[in-house]
């Protein structure tokens, strides 16, 4: 059975320059999704979005709109595994299973983890280069829906499984794969470029506001390509760290920013 996860909808956000004051907005297909799955017994269960309407973006590149959240592929009920492709090789299932049904992923399955942190888990035990899933860590941030939430609380919540810690998550795993690719920056070059901005965005949410200031002054001086990030959201983030705001905001929220 073909289907279309909204992991692939939002690789192709990250790749279409997403950060822009002027919002994309595409049309939502929703459908249930229910499959055989590949490992152990039983279903897999979900929801394909083959796209989405979109009218704002948080500054995490989070869409929002009318739909029902960013949707991960199917999940399989019986252990977790989650579905990413349609099709595996029998080498590929036996060598799977031994995650699977290691004691390390139930753990993370059973405590209740966003499903795309258990993919991300998923490609590292593959060893996939971790600039390729990276992305996958903050999309797991976006199971929390506050908006507003106290920083006290991610701070508070960030070594038990709760937003701060899976911000704190794709902080390392960024920075990792910022590592990875820097000997190659201009073969990567927006990649390169969005990942120091996405630390921009949760060095803020967390408090840092000296890193996050730090990576935004990269940002702005880089000689890569920084084409696809608005210069209205940079000045944006600007203003939030001067007020040392922590809290999560939307693109279209720029556009009321106090002038000078």
């Amino acid at each position: 059975m073909k289907f279309q996860s909204s992991s692939m909808v939002i690789a192709g956000l990250f790749g279409a320059g997403i950060f822009f004051v002027s919002l994309i907005t595409v049309a939502s297909t929703v459908r249930p999704v229910r499959l055989d799955c590949p490992i152990g017994t039983g279903i897999a269960k979900g929801f394909e979005m083959s796209s989405m309407y979109i009218n704002d973006i948080g500054l995490d590149g989070r869409p929002y709109g009318p739909h029902r959240g960013t949707l991960p592929p199917p999940v399989c009920v019986d252990n977790g595994f989650v579905v990413y492709k349609d099709k595996f090789t029998d080498s590929e299932l036996s060598h799977l299973e031994k995650y699977i049904f290691s004691p390390e992923y139930q753990k993370i399955w059973r405590s209740g983890s966003p499903v795309y942190y258990r993919l991300a888990k998923i490609y590292e035990y593959l060893e996939h280069p971790i600039h390729t899933y990276a992305r996958l860590y903050l999309v797991a941030t976006w199971s929390f829906r506050s908006l507003r939430d106290d920083l006290s609380k991610r701070l508070q919540h960030q070594n038990r499984g709760g937003q701060g810690y899976y911000i704190r998550e794709a902080i390392q795993a960024l920075n990792v794969a910022i590592d990875d690719m820097r000997s190659k920056r201009r073969t990567y070059d927006k990649r390169y470029v969005e990942f120091h901005y996405l630390l921009v965005e949760l060095y803020r949410r967390m408090g840092e506001f000296e890193s996050a200031q730090k990576k935004l002054d990269w940002v702005k001086n880089t000689d890569l390509d920084t084409s696809f990030i608005d210069p209205v959201i940079l000045d944006y983030q600007d203003y939030l760290i001067a007020q040392q705001d922590s809290d999560g905001h939307r693109v279209s929220e720029s556009l009321r920013m106090p002038s000078n």
